[in-house]
C-alpha cells in the first residue's frame, strides 16, 4: 500500500487552458496516473494569452527557451519536457517529440528536480546564533526574502523587535549572500538596500550573521504592535543630504508629485497627464511643483516642469526631498514607503482594483490580510498631515483632495 504523501499544490484544469495551484492538500501515490492522464490534454499554456506587460524573470525565460529552439533547429533534439509558471501561482506542463523517448525524458526531468531542490536548499538561512541579541539581524539575499521595497517594512519591523527586546542601538545587520545578486538585483541592493540603513540608524555589521531573521515583509505586526502602543520608528534623511536639497530648493516649499513609471506592472503606473493637468492648475496659483520621476525616466525631462534627477536616483536626497516639501503626492509604489514612516506630509492615493489577478496587492483583502488595514482608514502612526486617498489618481480625485489639504 503506498502512503500518502502532502502536496504544497495540485494542478487542476482551468477554462483558460492553465492550471491553478490549490491550497495544501493530502494525495494517495496511487492517484496520481488518474490525475495526470485527466489534466494531459487542459493543463496546457496558451502561448497566444501573454499579458501586454515586462515582468521579472521573463527575459531569462526568453532566453532560455531560444537556446533550446536553436539547438533543436539542428535536428539533433528528439524529444522535450518542460513545466512553467505563470503569473497567480498558475502553473502547466509541456512535452512533445519521438515516441518512446518518455523514459528518456522522465530521467532528465529527475534530474532537473535534484537541480531545482539543490537551489532551494542553497537559498535557506544558516543555522541561527541564539547568543545574538535582539539589536543584530540577517537578510538573506539568495532568494528566501524579496529583492524589492519590502525590505523597507523589514527593516522598520526589525528596529521596532529591537525596541520592544531592549536591544542596544544601533541595530546590526548583516546581508547575506551578496555575491549571488546580479545585473537589476544588485543594483537595486546596491542603491535602496544598503542606504535606507542610515535613514533609520541602523549599521551593517558581519558580526550580525546568524541574527534575527522574521520572515514577514508586510507591516501588519508593525500595525498590530503601534496599536497596542509602541512608537514607530522615524526615518531621517543624513544631514549632507538635508542640506544639499536646501540649496537646491533655495528656501521654496513645492508640491512634490512623486511619479510610478515602471515597465513591471504598468497597469499600477501614475496616470501622467491627469498628474500634469492638475499641475498647471497649482502652477497658475503661484505653487512650485516638483516632479520626481521614476528611476528609469529620472533624466527626460517634462516640459514646462521642474524634475529633481539628484532624488530620483539617491534615497538619501530623495528623502530629504520629501521632508522640505510642502506635501508630497504620491500613488502606491514602493518609494512612497520613505514618507509613510516619516514625518513628510503626503497624500497617498491607494488605487484598489477589484479582482486585479495581475497584482494582489491592489485587492482590499490583502490589505486587510497583510497591512491590517482595510478601505477608508489610516496607518495608525499617521499625522493630521498624512492622509491616505482610497481613490484612483484622476484629475478630479487628486484637485478634490487638494482642496481638502489648502483648507485644513
Amino acid at each position: 500500500m503506498r502512503s500518502a504523501v502532502s502536496f504544497v499544490g495540485m494542478l487542476l484544469p482551468r477554462s483558460n487552458g492553465l492550471s491553478q495551484v490549490t491550497p495544501p492538500l493530502a494525495v494517495s501515490l496511487s492517484c496520481l496516473p488518474l490525475l495526470v492522464v485527466q489534466l494531459e490534454q487542459s493543463a496546457r499554456i496558451s502561448y497566444t494569452n501573454r499579458i501586454d506587460m515586462p515582468l521579472i524573470g521573463n527575459d531569462e525565460v526568453i532566453g532560455l527557451l531560444e537556446y533550446w529552439l536553436e539547438e533543436a533547429k539542428k535536428e539533433e533534439i528528439l524529444y522535450v519536457a518542460l513545466g512553467a509558471v505563470k503569473l497567480g501561482d498558475q502553473v502547466a506542463y509541456d512535452h512533445a517529440g519521438l515516441q518512446r523517448m518518455e523514459p528518456d525524458a522522465r530521467i532528465a526531468l529527475k534530474a532537473l528536480d535534484y537541480d531545482l531542490a539543490s537551489v532551494i536548499n542553497s537559498r535557506k538561512l544558516d543555522p541561527r546564533d541564539y547568543n545574538l541579541d535582539a539589536s543584530y539581524v540577517e537578510y538573506h539575499l539568495k532568494g528566501a526574502t524579496p529583492i524589492c521595497w519590502d525590505f523597507l517594512i523589514w527593516l522598520i519591523d526589525a528596529e521596532m523587535t529591537r525596541r520592544r527586546l531592549k536591544g542596544p542601538p544601533p541595530l546590526k545587520v548583516h546581508f547575506s549572500g551578496v555575491e549571488e545578486l546580479k545585473g537589476i538585483n544588485r543594483k537595486f541592493f546596491e542603491n535602496v538596500y544598503r542606504p535606507l540603513l542610515p535613514l533609520i540608524g541602523a549599521i551593517e555589521d558581519v558580526n550580525a550573521k546568524g541574527g534575527r531573521h522574521k520572515p514577514v515583509y508586510v507591516p501588519i505586526d508593525i500595525v498590530t504592535n503601534v496599536r497596542a502602543g509602541e512608537e514607530i520608528p522615524i526615518l531621517k534623511a543624513p544631514e549632507e543630504a538635508e542640506e544639499t536639497l536646501r540649496g537646491w530648493l533655495h528656501g521654496t516649499k513645492p508640491v512634490v508629485i512623486t511619479l510610478r513609471e515602471a515597465e513591471h506592472y504598468p497597469h499600477r503606473n501614475s496616470q501622467l497627464e491627469e498628474w500634469l493637468k492638475f499641475a498647471t492648475d497649482l502652477k497658475n496659483k503661484g505653487e512650485e511643483v516638483i516632479f520626481l520621476r521614476d528611476t528609469l525616466k529620472a533624466i527626460e525631462p517634462l516640459p514646462g516642469f521642474t524634475t529633481c534627477p539628484i532624488a530620483s536616483f539617491n534615497i538619501h536626497r530623495r528623502m530629504a526631498l520629501y521632508e522640505q516639501a510642502k506635501v508630497n503626492l504620491l500613488i502606491s509604489n514602493g518609494p512612497a514607503g520613505l514618507c509613510l514612516f516619516s514625518r513628510a506630509s503626503y497624500l497617498y492615493f491607494v488605487n484598489l482594483q477589484k479582482n486585479d489577478k495581475l497584482y494582489v496587492a491592489n485587492n482590499s483583502e490583502w490589505w486587510l490580510k497583510s497591512n491590517g488595514i482595510t478601505t477608508g482608514e489610516q496607518w495608525p502612526w499617521a499625522t493630521e498631515n498624512q492622509k491616505m486617498i482610497w481613490k484612483r489618481d484622476t484629475y478630479k480625485n487628486i484637485s478634490e483632495e487638494w482642496e481638502r489639504f489648502a483648507v485644513s
